[in-house]
C-alpha cells in the first residue's frame, strides 16, 4: 500500500495543479516508492477502487430517474446541484470528477512513465502498457462528456475539450485541447492498445482488446462517424459475443451477478444518485415501454419503497447500491444495430435488434420487429438502446449526441413540488463548468454560462 500512497500524493498535486514548490517538497519522498518491478506496475492497474471506478455524475443527470424533494433536498451539495443541472454544479466542490478522473489517469500515465524501468516477459509488458493505455483513454471518454460541449462535426476543432496529460510529468503545459484533438488522442490510445492486449483478459477488470475495440464503437458514435462504429462494434464481438437469455436467470431481489457473463469490461459507480434504491424512482414513462413478456420488466425492476413505485436493481454488480458503467455485449449488438441502420441496412440493423430482444422476452413470447424504412429501425433501436442500457451512464452521452439532430433531440425536466427544471438540447450546461481551483491555478478557459 505505501506505493499507492505515495503515488496518490504525486497524483493530488499533479491534478489539483497546485504550486510547483509544493510538488517538489513531495517528488523527494516520494521517489522512494517510485514503481519498478513488473509486479508493482501490474498492481497499480489492478487497484480496482481506482481504476475501474467510473464517473458519478455521467449517471445523475440523466432523466432515468426521479427523487422526491424531500429526498433531494437531504443529499450533499454536488448531488443536488447535479439533479437540476444547476449552472454552478461542480464548480466549488472538493468532491469532483474532474480530480478523480484525472487521478485515474495520473495512474494510467505512471504506469506507461515506468514501463522501460521494468522487467519482465515483453508479452507481459505490451499487456501493461495497452492496459494503462486503454484506460487512459476511457477516462478522457468520460471527462469529455462532462467537460467539453458535444462534438460538432463543423466545429470540433475550435471548441475547447480536455486537458490531454500523457505523462506524470508535472511540468507538462497544462492546456485545453480542442474537441477534435481531445478525440484523437483517445482513438489513438485505444488504437495502441489493440495492437498489445489480449483477445480477452484474464479479469473482466482489466482492459482487452475487445474492450477497446467497445470504445473506439462508442467513441465514432459521437462523431456519427456509423462506418467506424460497425467496424470496431463488430471486431469485439468477434472476439467476444456472449448474450445471455434472461428466461435462465432467476428473479430474485438483485438477479445480475458481478462479471455477468454478457460483461466485456467491469466498471461500476457507488454514489450516483440513481444507485441508491431507496429514494430513486424509475422513470415511470419509461418503465411503463417495457412489455408484460418483457423480462428486463421482471429482472430490472422492484417496489423497493413499498409504495407502489419502481426502484432499479438490474444493474451487473452483484450489488444493489452500486451501478455497472462498463461495456457488455447487449451494448455492442445496439451500437452495431445502430450503425447499420444508419447505414441503410435495415436487415443487419433488424436481425441484431432481434437476435438481442429474442434473449430478452419470456419463452415463446417474442415476435420479431419489422421495420420498412431506416427511420422506422433507428427509432426502435433508441428505443431499446434506454431500455437495455438504463443506469449505465449511457443516456447521459446518447443525450449529447442525439440533441445535434433534431428528430431525436429531447428536452429533460425535474419536477421537485411544483418547480420545474429543464434542460434544453445543446444547452451549455451539457458541459460542466471546470472547478474554480483548477481555474484558478492553472489559467484554463472556462466553460461558457
Amino acid at each position: 500500500m505505501g506505493i499507492y500512497k505515495n503515488i496518490y500524493t504525486i497524483c493530488l498535486f499533479t491534478i489539483l495543479f497546485t504550486s510547483c514548490e509544493k510538488y517538489l517538497d513531495a517528488k523527494s519522498d516520494a521517489r522512494l516508492s517510485i514503481p519498478s518491478t513488473i509486479e508493482d506496475l501490474q498492481g497499480i492497474l489492478d487497484n480496482y477502487s481506482m481504476m475501474n471506478r467510473s464517473s458519478d455524475l455521467l449517471n445523475n443527470m440523466t432523466d432515468e430517474y426521479y427523487l422526491r424533494r424531500t429526498d433531494w433536498e437531504a443529499e450533499w451539495q454536488l448531488n443536488k446541484d447535479s439533479y437540476v443541472w444547476d449552472p454552478q454544479t461542480n464548480y466549488y466542490s472538493d468532491e469532483n470528477d474532474w480530480d478523480k478522473l484525472y487521478q485515474r489517469i495520473f495512474y494510467a500515465n505512471t504506469v506507461l512513465d515506468n514501463l522501460e524501468k521494468a522487467t519482465g516477459s515483453q508479452e507481459k509488458l505490451n499487456q501493461i502498457k495497452g492496459a494503462a493505455l486503454c484506460f487512459r483513454a476511457i477516462y478522457y471518454y468520460q471527462l469529455l462528456h462532462l467537460y467539453a460541449p458535444p462534438y460538432l462535426s463543423v466545429t470540433g476543432e475550435n471548441k475547447s475539450g480536455v486537458v490531454i496529460k500523457l505523462t506524470s510529468d508535472f511540468n507538462q503545459p497544462i492546456i485545453r485541447s480542442s474537441v477534435q484533438d481531445s478525440y484523437d488522442q483517445m482513438f489513438k490510445d485505444l488504437e495502441a492498445a489493440v495492437k498489445l492486449l489480449p483477445d480477452r483478459a484474464a479479469y473482466k477488470t482489466r482492459p482487452s482488446k475487445a474492450a477497446a475495440y467497445s470504445y473506439l464503437a462508442k467513441g465514432y458514435l459521437d462523431l456519427h462517424n456509423f462506418e467506424k462504429v460497425k467496424e470496431f462494434a463488430n471486431a469485439a464481438l468477434l472476439l467476444y459475443d456472449t448474450v445471455v437469455d434472461y428466461n435462465q436467470v432467476a428473479p430474485a431481489f438483485n438477479p445480475f451477478e458481478r462479471f455477468f457473463p454478457e460483461t466485456v469490461f467491469y466498471l461500476y459507480t457507488v454514489n450516483a444518485l440513481n444507485s441508491y434504491d431507496w429514494i430513486a424512482m424509475v422513470d415511470s414513462t419509461l418503465y411503463k415501454s417495457y412489455e408484460d413478456d418483457d423480462l428486463r420488466k421482471l429482472l430490472y425492476f422492484q417496489d423497493a419503497q413499498g409504495n407502489g413505485t419502481v426502484a432499479f436493481e438490474g444493474a451487473y454488480t452483484g450489488n444493489p447500491n452500486q451501478l455497472f458503467n462498463g461495456i457488455a455485449t447487449d451494448e455492442l449488438f445496439l451500437l452495431r444495430a445502430e450503425a447499420n441502420a444508419r447505414l441503410n441496412n435495415i436487415s443487419d440493423a433488424m436481425a441484431d435488434l432481434n437476435f438481442l430482444l429474442s434473449r430478452r422476452y419470456a419463452a415463446g413470447s417474442f415476435v420479431p420487429l419489422v421495420a420498412n424504412t431506416k427511420e422506422e429501425a433507428i427509432n426502435m433501436i433508441l428505443l431499446e438502446r434506454r431500455k437495455e442500457l438504463l443506469n449505465r451512464g449511457v443516456r447521459w452521452t446518447d443525450l449529447r449526441r442525439l440533441n445535434q439532430e433534431s428528430p431525436y433531440a429531447a428536452t429533460i425536466r425535474r419536477v421537485l413540488d411544483g418547480d420545474v427544471f429543464s434542460l434544453q438540447p445543446n444547452d451549455p450546461r451539457y458541459a460542466l463548468l471546470i472547478p474554480a481551483k483548477v481555474i484558478q491555478l492553472s489559467n484554463l478557459n472556462q466553460n461558457p454560462r
